[in-house]
């Protein structure tokens, strides 16, 4: 494990700190001292183990928000938890370069990265300095208050814009087959919500759906977004299905996969229209 990734990701500017845990040895937390009590960090340790150890395979991270700070979770394939604590002014396209280094340095040592971890932070300056107090009085409540959230069956990963757009090419290709590229391109175009956000969305001839050349694909999208994306999802299959009989059903039960349409349809009426 290199020292200057440890130093470069550590020293991010909005990085606020860090938990490591694994079942061999005791947590470490690095800067999460100044927002925790230990009893909170106590906490927050067992019921992240909990909610990892739940996940499906195949997964990426857990984002949330907890006392004012977004919150990245991560299962490394050494066996390692890794916590982020982050605040408003990181900028996330540095961020993601930064852990998929850090991500890449745990796995590269496997015998007891946490311990190797530790010792190479050695006197590195935290990107912030203390700007609250640990919480008193011993509370853990809002610690469980957040990760009983995570365990809720409403909570879902982040959706990130590369799988809006592979699962919108789908819908997308699927429509071709009865109207062709033309017409559904226009389609799109016509149902798309007038947001300035949803203009950074593209529609060629072929009615392939892109973004503008530049914009983070892996960035994830705020509950606004996402929907924005599935009321551009209704409206297009409204409007094909005016012309093709059964085609939302069709979407709903041969085109999309299970993630696929809780992507874009778990808070639309789409299944509606499969039986109207």
């Amino acid at each position: 494990m290199k020292r200057e990734v440890v130093q470069d990701f550590l020293t991010l500017p909005g990085i606020t700190g860090i938990a490591l845990m694994d079942k061999r040895s005791r947590p470490y937390f690095y800067g999460v001292d100044r927002y925790l009590n230990f009893q909170q960090k106590e906490a927050l340790t067992q019921g992240i183990q909990q909610v990892v150890e739940t996940t499906p395979p195949g997964f990426e991270f857990y984002e949330f928000h907890f006392a004012g700070h977004q919150v990245y979770i991560y299962k490394l394939s050494c066996g390692v938890i890794l916590l982020v604590l982050t605040e408003e002014r990181l900028v996330y396209s540095s961020y993601c370069q930064a852990i998929a280094a850090l991500k890449a340095e745990f796995q590269d040592d496997i015998h007891n990265p946490i311990a190797t971890f530790r010792l190479l932070v050695g006197n590195i300056v935290p990107s912030t300095q203390p700007d609250s107090k640990p919480s008193g009085g011993g509370s853990t409540i809002p610690v469980l208050s957040e990760l009983q959230q995570l365990n809720s069956p409403s909570f879902t990963t982040t959706v990130a814009l590369e799988e809006i757009l592979s699962a919108l090419n789908k819908v997308s290709q699927f429509a071709i087959q009865y109207l062709g590229p033309t017409v559904v391109a226009n389609y799109w175009k016509s149902t798309r919500p007038s947001t300035d956000w949803l203009s950074q969305f593209q529609i060629d001839r072929a009615a392939r759906i892109t973004v503008i050349p530049g914009t983070p694909s892996t960035q994830p999208l705020t509950d606004e977004q996402h929907q924005w994306i599935q009321d551009w999802t209704t409206q297009f299959v409204h409007r094909c299905s005016t012309v093709i009989r059964d085609f939302a059903q069709g979407i709903d039960q041969r085109v999309l996969s299970a993630p696929e349409k809780e992507i874009l349809l778990s808070k639309t009426n789409i299944c509606k229209e499969s039986h109207g």
